[in-house]
């Protein structure tokens, strides 16, 4: 029998705390992501959700509490208050949901709501009601257009192993901002950004970088 698995560190966790023989493991990477469909609707969504001269910042996925949102809204906060021109051309857009569950795993769906109420409140006490926007589920046919809009993919995770939204942003060649773990480290080793999981002052700097870095 084998093992199959996304990243060398997946595998170097279950050697090391299951004692699987490492024999029995194969790593293969996660592969890149295509989008089902490629019409442009990039001049709907600008309009949809007021991104007109925007530099827009994206986080795409599932609101959970491994995915550091609040990190990125720390960042945020940092970002605009050292640089208050950005605040006028610059807008980090949240496109996601929390994910349904059923049965036991109900629990889950209630901790996330919960972190999901947190996020909301904290984008009120960080006065960030118009720089950041919370946009809920995105259409499948929209997802492509989305993310060729995006200046800046930032996936601020806390603890993962593999994301198929990182494939989606490298489809596209964006650039992207990662936490240095998990399969995100092992994919972005030689292109992308990594910094630092739960570190606001990182994500900010490296946001303001590539936003001012004319080569993206």
């Amino acid at each position: 029998d084998l093992i199959f698995v996304h990243t060398f560190e997946a595998r170097e966790i279950l050697v090391s705390r299951c004692k699987v023989n490492k024999s029995k493991i194969k790593a293969i990477p996660h592969g890149t992501s295509e989008f089902k469909s490629r019409k442009d609707f990039s001049r709907d969504i600008i309009e949809r959700f007021g991104l007109k001269d925007k530099n827009l910042i994206l986080y795409f996925g599932y609101i959970h509490t491994d995915k550091g949102i609040n990190y990125l809204l720390e960042a945020s906060k940092i970002l605009f208050e050292e640089n208050p021109n950005l605040r006028y051309n610059t807008i980090i857009l949240i496109a996601g949901v929390v994910r349904p569950r059923k049965g036991i795993f109900k629990v889950f769906e209630k901790k996330d709501k919960k972190y999901f109420e947190s996020l909301i409140n904290l984008q009120k006490q960080l006065n960030l009601d118009h720089s950041v926007k919370f946009v809920g589920f995105i259409e499948e046919e929209y997802v492509y257009s989305l993310f060729k809009l995006a200046r800046i993919v930032v996936m601020p995770y806390t603890n993962v192993e593999q994301s198929g939204v990182l494939n989606l942003a490298l489809a596209v060649h964006k650039p992207v901002i990662a936490s240095n773990i998990g399969g995100l480290k092992e994919t972005l080793q030689n292109s992308g950004v990594l910094v630092p999981p739960k570190n606001p002052r990182k994500i900010a700097d490296n946001i303001k970088k590539l936003i001012l870095d004319k080569q993206y």
